[in-house]
């Protein structure tokens, strides 16, 4: 809490993290410049997962009053997850941070994959902003895809991209660009923690949404098993092992 003056809000959190991330997307800022929006942008997205952490304390209380707490903070969390999720779309600020996770501490990153997952499960009735956001702007989709090439932030890309495939509408996207049978090459990295987690990118997208997959095969059948034999015939230990 701060010394002075009261706690921002989470939409006055994000709208920090997006004037910050702005001035590391930019290459004309002095290093204290930088210096001081990667500590600017630490400390909102720290305060940020604070205020998206349950506090019910569960050990304290009885049955009822558990249910009642845990309940009121749901709908606490939800709130802010609400209002982040509109800020976050309204200040276009999802492709700047896909595009800039490697410029940010690996904390803050991690905190990012976080603050994804949570707005990428929030749903308002039937429909989800932040599953409708991406569609729309599909190249996003295709980032957390090419993130695969920083060995850094990897996985952080891929938790996202996973996040954003448990929607089918989504997955489809990713399926049919070219850039999917990139997954197929990190499988085949060096890299072991890099090669497992692009191999639990393909798992995941080739088994979640049945029917879509199966069109998909049936469409791209000879493209896709020349890739699949080249992958599992490699001498990549993941692969080696997994199948």
């Amino acid at each position: 809490m701060p010394l002075f003056g009261k706690p921002k809000s989470p939409r006055e959190l994000i709208q920090t993290v997006s004037e910050n991330i702005i001035i590391l997307s930019s290459s004309s800022k002095t290093d204290k410049e930088r210096k001081k929006a990667v500590e600017d942008v630490a400390r909102s997205l720290t305060a940020l997962r604070e205020l998206l952490t349950d506090k019910s304390d569960t050990r304290l209380t009885g049955k009822e009053r558990d249910s009642e707490l845990s309940n009121s903070e749901r709908a606490r969390i939800n709130e802010i997850i609400t209002d982040v999720t509109h800020e976050i779309i309204n200040l276009n600020l999802l492709p700047l941070l896909v595009n800039n996770l490697d410029a940010i501490e690996f904390e803050s990153s991690k905190h990012i994959v976080d603050l994804f997952g949570h707005i990428m499960r929030r749903q308002v009735g039937s429909y989800n902003p932040a599953a409708q956001y991406l569609l729309a702007n599909s190249q996003i989709l295709i980032s957390l895809l090419q993130g695969y090439s920083k060995p850094d932030t990897a996985m952080h890309y891929g938790a996202m991209l996973r996040d954003a495939c448990r929607h089918e509408a989504l997955a489809k996207v990713v399926l049919r660009s070219s850039e999917f049978y990139q997954l197929f090459d990190h499988v085949q990295g060096t890299a072991f923690d890099v090669s497992s987690d692009a191999f639990a990118t393909l798992k995941d997208l080739l088994t979640r949404h049945k029917a879509l997959v199966a069109d998909f095969l049936t469409a791209n059948y000879d493209v896709f098993f020349d890739h699949y034999m080249h992958m599992i015939l490699s001498d990549n230990y993941v692969t080696k092992d997994k199948h």
